[in-house]
């Protein structure tokens, strides 16, 4: 566990160091507030946990809404101050802190807040293998544009939501992603695959390129000679490791790789569909969604039209709805600027066309996931505060 501390006087900053080496063998102890906080983390990586003072704040609720604006949802925050006020208390909770201590803080309250962050950290990230911390995204069809999604909700979780995640494309014959991003395409990923016994955090950091601080992309192009043969435990292994270093791994699906495509499903909190809207995608999308019934039973399973709004639509979005038996999540709509824009530079969407409708579509989708796993964190622990009882 990372912790980072921006601490106002000298009796509180010899209590939180010497409670945070316990958890952390080199935290970051700073001198400052909310502001000093949001100046280093900017450029900074996130820690898992961040002790603000705010004594010298005079407007708390206010400074810390800008810093969890910035370095989003997934580190947890706890608040150290001098005004014993419950409704302070319940503002700052409902902004995402989680926890206030008010001052002089003994080491048995820093502790004791921080296992209760840790815990809730815990729940966020997901326990269960990391199921809530993996997405799988699924074409339909070749060519529905799975890949530039999967890309560019990889870019909005790192460098808007500020999370670390990692980016894995499983097909290794046909990816796109190294391509599209311009990276040099390595064998570490069917070596993880083939020899799981190799798997280790070393390996995979040799494997991965590195996109920003927050993003790494994990990509191959194999020759097409030769069948690849693995099992699904080196899947299991792959991802755990990952889930070790990452809050979020998106996996880029192939359809074709059975044995690799159910084991993924498995394994995800979140299955993204990609299709458009022609009469062919809408029976592969029909043909996945009962396939995805036992593999992905307790995924949430999201249907997102890719490339809308052209000519070549074969069908109205309630016509292709009214069939499909449910509503799409989402439509995108084909923004050949954006793309092409994307192509030139070898960045995602959001990065290079962050205007563009594309973009601010799929950063809001970003965000109601991150919402959603955090309503089921918080309503875990608060069951669990409750005894398990339900009313």
């Amino acid at each position: 566990m990372s912790v980072a501390a921006f601490l106002s006087d000298p009796a509180t900053t010899a209590t939180v160091a010497e409670v945070a080496l316990q958890y952390d063998k080199a935290p970051a102890i700073f001198e400052g507030n909310a502001s000093e906080a949001l100046e280093y983390l900017r450029d900074s990586t996130i820690p898992d946990i961040i002790i603000i003072d705010l004594a010298d704040n005079p407007q708390p609720p206010e400074g810390l809404a800008q810093l969890r604006e910035t370095i989003g949802t997934a580190p947890w925050v706890i608040a150290l101050g001098e005004a014993n006020d419950i409704g302070l208390y319940r503002r700052l909770i409902n902004m995402g802190i989680s926890d206030y201590l008010v001052k002089p803080v003994t080491d048995e309250l820093l502790h004791d807040a921080i296992r209760r962050a840790d815990n809730d950290r815990s729940a966020f990230g997901g326990d269960d293998e990391g199921k809530r911390r993996r997405i799988a995204v699924l074409g339909v069809r070749g060519g529905v544009g799975a890949s530039t999604v999967a890309t560019s909700l990889a870019w909005i979780f790192a460098e808007q939501q500020r999370r670390r995640t990692a980016l894995v494309d499983f097909d290794l014959e046909f990816g796109t992603i190294a391509l599209s991003l311009d990276i040099e395409p390595t064998a570490g990923l069917r070596e993880a695959l083939e020899k799981p016994e190799r798997i280790d955090s070393l390996f995979i950091a040799s494997a991965t390129a590195r996109i920003s601080d927050r993003l790494s992309v994990l990509a191959a192009e194999e020759t097409l000679e030769s069948d690849r043969i693995f099992s699904p435990q080196s899947v299991d292994l792959l991802l755990d490791v990952l889930n070790q270093e990452n809050e979020i791994v998106i996996a880029d699906v192939p359809r074709s790789a059975v044995t690799m495509r159910r084991r993924l499903m498995e394994t995800a909190s979140h299955v993204i569909l990609v299709t458009d809207l022609g009469l062919p995608a809408l029976r592969d999308c029909l043909r996945l969604l009962a396939a995805l019934q036992e593999p992905a039973g307790q995924a949430e399973i999201s249907i997102i039209a890719n490339r809308t709004g052209s000519k070549n639509d074969g069908m109205s979005r309630a016509e292709f709805e009214k069939a499909l038996g449910r509503p799409l999540d989402m439509t995108l709509a084909e923004d050949p600027k954006a793309s092409r824009k994307a192509s030139d530079t070898g960045k995602p969407i959001p990065a290079c066309a962050k205007s563009s409708k594309f973009a601010q579509a799929l950063s809001e989708y970003a965000s109601r996931i991150a919402a959603r796993e955090e309503k089921t964190a918080r309503g875990g622990l608060l069951q669990k505060l409750l005894g398990g009882k339900k009313s």
